[in-house]
């Protein structure tokens, strides 16, 4: 991800694009196959972070549990997001919640999820219900933000969500949007260093 940081933000992001705002959910019991049907729910994202010159749009599946507990982007002690953030934007988990969103706009970054709702057992991408999801006002949000240019995805559920619910409807008038996928920083994903992320996001 290349950002500027010489840009100042000129407007916060506004709730005006979704529908729910933050919502708090308290942690799920682990799902068995036994009650994975009971501890289904609909949960709902946030609305977006951006400033009106965002030039790139860093987009999720849907917050996982803790996130959505604390009702903060990437709130899980052991997702890496705020850890790559830091080397990218200087906003490190070291610093309030609020300053790091300052940091990534004040860099021309947006963050969002992709679905704007869903039904899901648990915190696991894998746990939504196929069907259920519902996404954001993607259009309208260009719409605000006419210089972003490209997409990059945390992770391939987001991709997959996008490109199947998404992009046929936007395609047309958004021809020259690069759309990247990058390492998922949740700690499911294991399998790649930390230090080989940041190298991945970093480019």
């Amino acid at each position: 991800i290349r950002i500027d940081r010489r840009q100042r933000p000129d407007q916060d992001g506004a709730g005006g694009l979704h529908p729910h705002g933050p919502i708090t959910a308290s942690s799920a019991e682990p799902v068995t196959g036994s009650n994975i049907q009971d501890m289904s729910r609909s949960i709902h994202s946030f609305a977006p972070v951006f400033s009106l010159r965002a030039k790139v749009l860093i987009l999720g599946s849907i917050p996982g549990e803790e996130s959505l507990r604390r009702s903060q982007y990437y709130a899980h002690p052991q997702n890496q997001f705020w850890d790559i953030m830091e080397g990218l934007a200087g906003a490190g988990r070291n610093l309030p919640y609020k300053d790091r969103l300052k940091k990534l706009k004040a860099c021309r970054m947006a963050l969002w999820d992709v679905a704007a709702s869903c039904v899901r057992a648990g915190s696991m991408d894998g746990c939504i219900v196929p069907g259920s999801v519902q996404t954001n006002d993607f259009e309208g949000l260009f719409k605000k933000c006419p210089e972003i240019a490209a997409v990059f995805f945390n992770g391939k559920k987001a991709f997959e969500l996008f490109m199947r619910k998404v992009w046929p409807d936007i395609q047309a008038r958004r021809p020259g949007l690069l759309l990247t996928v990058l390492p998922s920083t949740s700690p499911a994903y294991a399998s790649m260093s930390l230090a080989e992320k940041r190298l991945r996001w970093k480019k």
